[in-house]
């Protein structure tokens, strides 16, 4: 991506040298030139770029010189975990400091987001005049909010596909599409699980229904999008972030050396994941920590978590940690500040701990009894 430009990426020198085009700031002039693709959608990416027959979109990130690494790293990680993700490389426009991102869509490829696929459903299931039966037979056992039944799908709520956002709903909800064949279902519901472990893993605590979604090529094939928008990962995507990195080491010494381990939790799980395993992991609207969705998950599993979390735990390891950061600063021309660092590596260590005790817990005594669990979906 990029390969003429190596290092941090200056856009406005970019487009200098291809095109001989000077940004004065005026958006609605940059729009109008030809290698503008289409302006960006939401209130951070500003734009599509055409440079040698690829497209690649610049989104500014908040805090930077922090978020900026958990799309970098979580590209890498998934990278050796052959998990398809979008690509990123650090960039400036004008005053704006972000990612830019290949296109990662083929010609003949369009994005379904998780969003569009929950109205798809609630707009079909209108139409056909069963919405209340799918809604008894199907997802009475999700305890689907009271405002579901009386929905009118022409008026989209979010609050309601925070509540579907789960990967037995999804499962479930993908399983009524007449266009999705069984092997196609089955090799979605493969690809989701892997992207929410990995959110689990790499503690990414923004996978809302507009940051997922089903990729529909134009002869009628499905199946799921690459990860994409991974700023919120390893404990980065917060408000305030150079204050909570100054002010988290202190906190967290202090709290470990008093064996404060619910304050610890309480500073490092301050979000819980968008994306969650079923309805069980949200109560009363609120929704259970990672920690406490990755041991609903291997309960609910038992030994066939296996497959999944073994690469998870040979792979997301400090050690590799540590490889990634130096060549993501090589590639990107940037370098991770003291403090952060510090900060990365101690969040980091701590959580896998946590997982890597929960694993230890359930298959020693445990294992045997969580095999036969009854569960709504086997994953």
């Amino acid at each position: 991506m990029f390969d003429d430009y190596k290092g941090f990426i200056d856009i406005d020198k970019v487009l200098k040298d291809e095109y001989n085009y000077t940004f004065n700031g005026d958006l609605k002039e940059l729009y109008s030139m030809p290698f503008i693709e289409i302006e960006g959608e939401g209130v951070d990416a500003l734009c599509w770029i055409k440079y040698k027959n690829d497209s690649y979109l610049f989104k500014s990130l908040k805090d930077f010189e922090y978020n900026v690494w958990g799309e970098l790293l979580s590209e890498e990680f998934a990278k050796r975990l052959n998990i398809p993700c979008a690509s990123y490389r650090a960039a400036q426009f004008g005053n704006k400091k972000g990612v830019l991102s290949r296109q990662m869509l083929k010609s003949d490829e369009t994005l379904i987001l998780g969003s569009e696929i929950f109205q798809d459903f609630f707009n079909q299931k209108t139409r056909d005049g069963d919405l209340e039966k799918i809604l008894k037979e199907k997802f009475d056992l999700y305890e689907i909010p009271k405002e579901i039944r009386n929905y009118d799908s022409f008026r989209q709520s979010n609050s309601v596909f925070k509540r579907l956002n789960n990967l037995e709903q999804v499962w479930d909800i993908l399983a009524t599409r007449k266009d999705i064949s069984e092997e196609e279902l089955t090799t979605l519901v493969n690809s989701y699980t892997k992207m929410f472990l990995f959110d689990i893993f790499t503690l990414q605590a923004d996978r809302h229904t507009n940051n997922w979604g089903v990729v529909k090529t134009e002869t009628g094939k499905y199946k799921a999008s690459p990860l994409f928008d991974n700023s919120a990962s390893f404990g980065l995507g917060y408000p305030f972030m150079e204050r909570r990195v100054a002010n988290f080491k202190n906190e967290f010494m202090n709290a470990r050396f008093s064996r404060d381990y619910q304050g610890i939790d309480n500073a490092i799980y301050k979000a819980s994941p968008s994306f969650t395993l079923s309805s069980d992991n949200i109560k009363a609207d609120k929704k259970d920590t990672s920690i406490e969705i990755f041991r609903d998950f291997i309960r609910k599993t038992g030994s066939s978590s296996l497959m999944y979390v073994r690469p998870l735990f040979s792979t997301i390891n400090s050690e590799n940690l540590e490889k990634i950061i130096k060549e993501v600063s090589l590639r990107n021309g940037l370098e991770m500040n003291d403090n952060l660092e510090s900060y990365i590596y101690n969040v980091f260590d701590y959580h896998h701990n946590k997982l890597a005790t929960i694993m230890d817990k359930e298959y020693q005594g445990g294992s045997s009894k969580n095999d036969t669990e009854k569960s709504a979906r086997r994953i």
